[in-house]
């Protein structure tokens, strides 16, 4: 619906274009991605990258900036000239949940952003090692309650995405599990598949191989309804039988200040590249579901998930100085 919605607002804002937007870009235009080559957020930003390339007919670079959580990049993204030549894709980690999880930070995620669209979402799924004697979600909770903090689950850091999602199904469920954060997806992911740590949330593109080479066990998908990609695996809601979602967003701003009607132009142009056939495909074949939205209800929803997390951040007890 909420795709559906944007397509026709970009049709109305296509033919309402200033001269100035409609002309440009006029030479290479920088997307920032917080985060290294080959994460989450960078597979879907290049993706963006090459699609808008090839509307714009000029160069469109992605530029690593990764540290400290997603917020370093997402800061240059803030501080970037509003000149139209540059933008950033992030996603809910430093524009949710760090306002929350840093006693300070050098951006304001609602003030210094022009948001431009949301993008896609990427739900995590709950994984165990083939060991862990659990294969649904209900069994994992009476393992955990009948062993109070003998279960662990592994993180890609303190504060993280998938630290704060098992927060949210520990504090639900009300039980007692052991984390082991680490520097990164790779890591953690590595010592679940290993059998050093039992369980992890973990997104599909990391992990439906796995679970399909019996490499790990999918107990639950943080989306609504199973994925494609893994339709044996049942929807978290289902599984609990509690509304419950877990995963990461990713979407397009702009640092504030750049002209209303270019950002006006360029998410007209995100929410019609990802309406491509062959686009969509590629995401959806890594799990994502693609989610464009006007600007307004982008900056909505930033404001909302930050609202979302504080609490969730706050009974995690997950602070960075």
């Amino acid at each position: 619906m909420l795709c559906r919605r944007s397509m026709l607002a970009a049709a109305i804002a296509a033919v309402s274009m200033p001269a100035s937007a409609q002309t440009w870009p006029t030479r290479p235009v920088r997307i920032i991605v917080p985060y290294p080559p080959g994460s989450g957020t960078d597979i879907i930003g290049r993706v963006v990258a090459e699609q808008l390339q090839a509307s714009w007919g000029q160069p469109v670079v992605v530029e690593n900036r990764p540290g400290a959580g997603g917020t370093i990049g997402t800061d240059a993204g803030a501080k970037a000239a509003p000149d139209g030549y540059s933008f950033l894709v992030s996603d809910v980690g430093p524009l949710a949940m760090a306002p929350s999880l840093y006693a300070s930070l050098p951006y304001d995620p609602v003030r210094d952003f022009g948001p431009v669209s949301l993008i896609a979402r990427l739900p995590f799924v709950l994984v165990v090692h083939p060991a862990v004697p659990a294969r649904t979600v209900a069994e994992l909770v009476a393992l955990a309650k009948a062993r109070p903090g003998e279960v662990t689950y592994a993180s890609v850091g303190n504060g993280s995405a998938t630290h704060l999602a098992m927060e949210l199904f520990r504090t639900a469920e009300g039980i007692q599990l052991t984390h082991v954060p680490y520097r990164g997806s790779a890591p953690a992911l590595n010592d679940v598949v290993g059998g050093q740590v039992s369980a992890m949330f973990v997104n599909t593109a990391s992990s439906a191989d796995l679970i399909r080479e019996g490499r790990l066990r999918g107990l639950a998908i943080g989306s609504r309804e199973p994925s494609p990609i893994l339709p044996d695996v049942p929807a978290l809601s289902k599984a609990l039988g509690k509304d419950m979602e877990a995963g990461v967003w990713f979407g397009l701003l702009a640092p504030k200040g750049t002209e209303e009607a270019l950002v006006r132009r360029v998410s007209a142009d995100v929410v019609r590249v990802l309406a491509n056939q062959g686009v969509r495909a590629k995401l959806e074949g890594l799990g994502a579901e693609i989610a464009t939205s006007q600007p307004a209800e982008f900056a909505a929803l930033i404001a909302a998930e930050r609202d979302r997390w504080a609490p969730v951040v706050r009974a995690s007890g997950a602070r960075i100085e």
